[in-house]
């Protein structure tokens, strides 16, 4: 199987951090959404006020924190040698934080307070911890130290208000309230879902008296919760073979408006799935590799045979401009890898592989935010609106994300969950699949046709 990783001099690899729709376009989403409209956590520096030998910490004008310097200090100083640190390392003096006190160190950070005691943070666990507000954000102190995970393939550390799991193809994610509570029951980063491959995101609301829905990605699925429950998020799908279909038309549409006498023959397969790859703000989705035949028209001499390796992202792109969660989202193919080769003798010398490479490349890196699909950056390219439903005022929304699953199926993940307005009595994981399977199917209808 050709490896989407490998650049060769016969090869394009597009990068992943470039490529990567969902964090161009949709991770303000998740961060805004994380705080309640006008919370001042994100980026707050929280008051010191110090009086003999103790020290009142003051966020947000809010007295929270009245404990002696001197035992944080002691504490700090107590877990940093057993870390192996010595005074030499402090970059600053113990200064106070929401709740409790900090020890700043060139390569981590030291939390205490009397109720949590002293631990550590350090790494991309750290960077991702004062994205989200450190102790003045939803997280809280941190209640222990960074660990490994049980299957040694992760690590993690605890806050008092929630979780950040890292690992080296997922990156470091968070996690917290009842999502995490459903997947600790589950066996945590063991069970079906495997690791978070994002942030929790919060649906954009106009309100803030609109109900909270929040939904958290994994690797292999998705929880999505109110303030009552948390449950697993449905889906609908395409299956492997129809999504074969759905890019070769892709491609051969596009074929048929270029002037250069190319082609696809009908044979086409899947060259395999890859792993999710490590991002810090969300992780790179699977990419699927596709393996087209291709032939250009050389008239009286006998036609160029190609074949088109082709890795590709699926993804979800919307307008940033809503106030609200919009009430349908894009369906974009990011090109994550490309490779044109020749299947026999090229009477071209190598012309008709490089026009093939240049205009699969030019067709996906287009003027950006062009047409009548300003949301499609470049490297990528439209496919197809999916609705969302979104009512933020109902408490209610369809759409929550889509994926690929290792076996290589179009996911299309829905809310789990009841309206607030709804009577209790229907599955509305179950009813919304339901609407999402006919709405994809008309979708891959409309492709193919």
């Amino acid at each position: 199987m050709t490896n989407p990783n490998e650049t060769t001099n016969l090869g394009w690899h597009h990068s992943a951090a470039s490529s990567l729709q969902t964090q161009r376009t949709s991770y303000i989403h998740a961060v805004s959404q994380l705080f309640e409209p006008g919370d001042p956590h994100l980026n707050s520096q929280a008051a010191v006020h110090r009086v003999g030998d103790t020290v009142s910490v003051a966020a947000s004008g809010a007295l929270v924190s009245l404990i002696s310097l001197q035992q944080a200090v002691d504490a700090i100083t107590q877990k940093a040698a057993s870390l192996g640190l010595s005074n030499a390392n402090v970059e600053s003096a113990v200064e106070g934080v929401t709740g409790g006190y900090i020890g700043r160190f060139s390569d981590m950070d030291i939390y205490y307070s009397v109720e949590t005691g002293a631990h550590e943070v350090h790494g991309d666990i750290r960077a991702k911890y004062n994205v989200l507000g450190g102790p003045g954000g939803l997280l809280g102190l941190p209640v222990t130290d960074e660990e490994p995970t049980p299957d040694l393939i992760g690590r993690f550390n605890h806050f008092t208000g929630g979780s950040i799991y890292w690992t080296q193809h997922t990156g470091p994610m968070s996690v917290r309230g009842q999502i995490k509570d459903l997947w600790a029951t589950m066996g945590f980063e063991k069970s079906e879902l495997g690791y978070p491959v994002t942030d929790q995101y919060r649906m954009k609301t106009a309100s803030p008296n609109d109900p909270v829905i929040e939904w958290c990605q994994f690797e292999n699925g998705m929880i999505a919760s109110d303030r009552t429950e948390a449950r697993v998020a449905p889906f609908a799908t395409i299956d492997p073979n129809t999504l074969q279909s759905v890019v070769w038309k892709m491609i051969d549409t596009r074929f048929h408006d270029s002037p250069d006498n190319v082609g696809l023959h009908p044979d086409t397969s899947i060259q395999g799935v890859s792993e999710w790859h490590y991002g810090f703000w969300v992780s790179v989705p699977r990419a699927i590799g596709f393996r087209l035949h291709g032939f250009r028209d050389n008239g009286g001499a006998p036609d160029t045979d190609y074949f088109i390796n082709l890795w590709l992202r699926f993804e979800l792109a919307w307008s940033t401009n809503n106030f609200a969660e919009p009430i349908d989202k894009s369906v974009v193919a990011s090109l994550d890898w490309l490779r044109v080769t020749s299947d026999g003798f090229d009477v071209s010398g190598g012309a008709v592989i490089n026009g093939v490479t240049q205009g699969l490349h030019d067709a996906f890196f287009s003027a950006p935010g062009s047409g009548d699909h300003p949301e499609v950056l470049a490297g990528s390219l439209y496919v197809g609106n999916l609705p969302t439903h979104a009512e933020p005022r109902r408490g209610n929304i369809d759409l929550i994300g889509i994926g690929v699953s290792k076996a290589g199926e179009f996911q299309v993940f829905v809310n789990p969950l009841r309206p607030t307005d709804a009577p209790g009595i229907s599955d509305y994981g179950i009813l919304r699949s339901i609407g999402a399977q006919t709405e994809l199917n008309l979708l891959v209808s409309k492709l193919l046709a």
